[in-house]
């Protein structure tokens, strides 16, 4: 996130400095900066591996048995 804050800012910068310099050259490349900057930005924000690692092993295989739940609940009937 920081990265692209600062390329934002360095696009800012380019953007204020067309408007103070007067050679058309300069002008030109800072438009093409301007415009190159974001895209990389982009980029490079969603290039970051955002995935964690598991924190415990992953069991393979099938599942152990495990006795079944019951509800616990005794019906008595009364003659």
């Amino acid at each position: 996130m920081r990265n692209y804050l600062l390329a934002m800012a360095l696009r800012v910068v380019c953007f204020i400095l067309m408007i103070v310099i007067d050679d058309t050259v300069a002008r030109i490349v800072l438009i093409a900066i301007a415009g190159f900057v974001p895209g990389m930005a982009v980029l490079a924000a969603n290039a970051v591996d955002r995935r964690r690692q598991a924190t415990a092993p992953v069991e393979q295989g099938f599942p152990q048995e495990r006795p079944a739940l019951t509800d616990h609940r005794t019906i008595t009937v009364d003659d």
